[in-house]
């Protein structure tokens, strides 16, 4: 299978569609979304270039 098939199948999937991802995310981001803008802001301020993840 080349990669095309393969991103066309991931999308196709219910895995990451907002009913399953959703509950999640929103859990994640009441959890820690203030952690989130915290760095986003030092970000910022410290004129980051480039985030590795």
């Amino acid at each position: 299978m080349d990669l095309e098939q393969l991103v066309e199948q991931g999308i196709a999937s219910l895995l990451f569609t907002a009913p399953v991802v959703g509950p999640d995310m929103e859990r994640f981001l009441t959890q820690q979304g203030q952690s989130l803008r915290e760095l986003a802001q030092q970000a910022v301020d410290e004129q980051v270039s480039h985030i590795y993840w």
